[in-house]
């Protein structure tokens, strides 16, 4: 089995200005990051916290991978 390269992450692009990263919060497109997540035996019982980190709004989540 050859062995795997894993390929840089890219760059992140430059800051939205803040007007337009307020509007995007406001439609629902929100650039969460994971704060904290708990796993279940179960697919459907994982449970996630997310932030997002331009409006700080928290929520928490459940059966994501």
């Amino acid at each position: 089995m050859p062995p795997t390269t894993l390929t840089p992450r890219p760059e992140p692009g430059p800051p939205l200005p803040d007007w337009l990263g307020r509007l995007l919060c406001r439609v629902g497109w929100h650039d969460d990051e994971l704060l904290d997540a708990s796993f279940g035996f179960a697919p459907r019982e994982t449970v996630e916290t997310v932030r997002c980190r331009r409006c700080r709004r928290v929520v928490t989540r459940r059966g994501r991978r």
